[in-house]
């Protein structure tokens, strides 16, 4: 080999070893409990404070989490709201019209809304709406965190109370 071949693939090797310590946002998981017990099927949202791309994940049957985003596995440095909303039952679909050329007429419009109102009635909110919401949540974080996060809620939460 030649001492330009030598130095070529050292600075290759050396190129690869300092991407591989850029591995993209910090790591943020952790567990999600209400009332004491695992949160099974929610979801978790860090909301950015300011500008920024929001970070989610969904509970694991032991209530555990790991978010992400479009950058990768993690959450972007900053402070956070974190939203955690779980509900249950069925969706509406989509309406009728969408797809079609013509408009939807009045009594198209009202039967959609009725279906609508009844699925949403039909459905199980399991974590209380103050959590849910970035305006009311008291669930603030600061990423890079250190070490594992324990999300506590309870059910008789309230937007006065908070959690």
């Amino acid at each position: 080999m030649t001492g330009r071949m030598v130095a070529g693939a050292v600075l290759v090797a050396a190129l690869a070893l300092l991407g591989a310590g850029c591995g993209g946002p910090p790591r943020v998981e952790g567990v999600v409990l209400l009332d004491g017990k695992p949160l099974e099927g929610a979801r978790v949202i860090f909301e950015p404070e300011d500008a920024g791309q929001p970070a989610v994940g969904i509970t694991r049957e032991d209530g555990s989490f790991q978010l992400s985003t479009q950058a990768g596995t993690g959450a972007m440095p900053g402070a956070y709201r974190a939203l955690i909303t779980k509900v249950t039952g069925k969706e509406p679909g989509r309406p009728p019209w969408v797809g079609r050329r013509s408009a939807p007429t009045e009594a198209e419009q009202a039967e959609w809304k009725k279906e609508v109102q009844k699925l949403k009635k039909q459905q199980r909110h399991w974590v209380p709406e103050v959590y849910g919401k970035k305006e009311t949540t008291p669930l603030r974080f600061t990423v890079p965190v250190k070490g594992r996060l324990t999300i506590e809620l309870s059910s008789s939460a309230t937007k006065d109370a908070g959690g």
